[in-house]
């Protein structure tokens, strides 16, 4: 009786265990079927996670680059400009000094030609003084417009050339200013004939004025200052020929001046004339010997360089066009000179009117430009 009782009680604890372990794997099942969902929710969570990432760093780089774009745009169009505007400065710097240089090799040359040759230990090597003067010109380069001298065409006769040309009533108030010199002028080569050598006296006579009759000519010495330019008229035998624009030079060196007597190329009486000396009359009332003793009574004149710096093209074809209209023309079979009619200046334009033209054939007016070329 005893052991049936073991037995069933046995039986019963074993039955429990077996319910209670059935419970536990059930139990245990749920529990691994739940780490499983909770693994895969985790891996679901970190997937979507990293693709929010993914998603909101493409989005934010997609922003930036945006952004970014139009300032790349901006920085490279500064880059460009800058790098145009270093380039357009170093242009302009390197033109500036090109400039620079040329004008100072243009202006020192001739100066360091002319300081050569009056700086020269013996300067009897030239055969005069004049030939000196005229090698130190001759530096001066040709501006490209002037064709040589003997291409000119007249303009006008000696003879005429002051009433119908070069009266002071024509040029009066105008920018441009005339330098005629007839017979008191010399070519410094033979050639192209460019530039040439001025002569003045250094003294001349004035009966108007009171106590000293004698006064310093200023002729040519005042318009070497600055940089005046006079339209230069040149004779050619009988004839006048424009010949350019020139300015006046100096020829002084540091030591002494360019006084010297009258050269035989010179004429003699031209100079007296400007001297105010037209008549023996006057020349015995002077007494020039007197002023001139260490000369031997000879007059002493200066020796200037004109140098060409350019030719007015439209004055020089006004003046052809106006000499030409002036020439004879044949009426049947006889000439009959054209003579330019009495003429007055338009105030606001520098040109004349024909005033009182009269006659059966057509007379021209003389014209001025009076324009500075380019």
């Amino acid at each position: 009786m005893t052991l049936k009782l073991d037995t069933v009680t046995k039986s019963a604890i074993n039955n429990e265990l077996a319910r209670l372990n059935g419970e536990l794997m059930t139990h245990i099942k749920d529990l691994e079927a739940q780490n499983s969902e909770l693994r895969n929710t985790n891996t679901n969570l970190i997937n979507d996670i990293c693709s929010a990432r993914r998603d909101a760093g493409e989005e934010v780089e997609s922003r930036w680059r945006e952004k970014i774009k139009p300032l790349e745009a901006q920085l490279s169009f500064f880059k460009q400009a800058n790098s145009n505007l270093t380039n357009d400065i170093c242009s302009v710097r390197r033109g500036i000094g090109e400039e620079i240089e040329k004008r100072w090799k243009e202006k020192i040359k001739p100066l360091e030609a002319q300081l050569s040759f009056f700086k020269m230990v013996n300067p009897d090597i030239f055969t005069s003084m004049q030939a000196m003067y005229k090698a130190a010109m001759i530096t001066y380069p040709v501006p490209p417009s002037r064709c040589p001298f003997r291409d000119l065409e007249i303009v006008q006769m000696t003879k005429t050339v002051e009433a119908q040309l070069l009266s002071r009533r024509k040029w009066y108030g105008k920018n441009r200013h005339y330098l005629y010199l007839p017979k008191r002028t010399i070519w410094c080569e033979s050639q192209y004939q460019v530039h040439l050598l001025g002569f003045s006296p250094m003294k001349c006579y004035d009966e108007s004025y009171s106590g000293h009759k004698w006064l310093d000519n200023t002729e040519l010495a005042s318009k070497c200052h600055g940089r005046q330019e006079f339209e230069l008229f040149v004779d050619y035998q009988e004839e006048v020929r424009y010949a350019g624009i020139y300015r006046v030079k100096t020829l002084c060196s540091p030591q002494g001046s360019t006084e010297m007597e009258i050269p035989p190329n010179i004429s003699r009486q031209e100079i007296l004339d400007t001297m105010g000396l037209y008549d023996d009359e006057m020349i015995e009332d002077s007494n020039m010997k007197e002023q001139f003793r260490t000369s031997g009574g000879e007059p002493l004149v200066e020796c200037f360089g004109l140098q060409c710096v350019g030719f007015n093209e439209e004055l020089y074809a006004d003046l052809r066009q106006t000499w030409k209209r002036t020439q004879p023309v044949l009426i049947g079979h006889s000439s009959v000179a054209r003579e330019p009619p009495l003429t007055r200046l338009d105030g606001e334009t520098g040109r004349t009117d024909i005033i009182g033209a009269t006659g059966s054939y057509y007379t021209a007016n003389i014209t001025f430009p009076f324009r500075t070329p380019s």
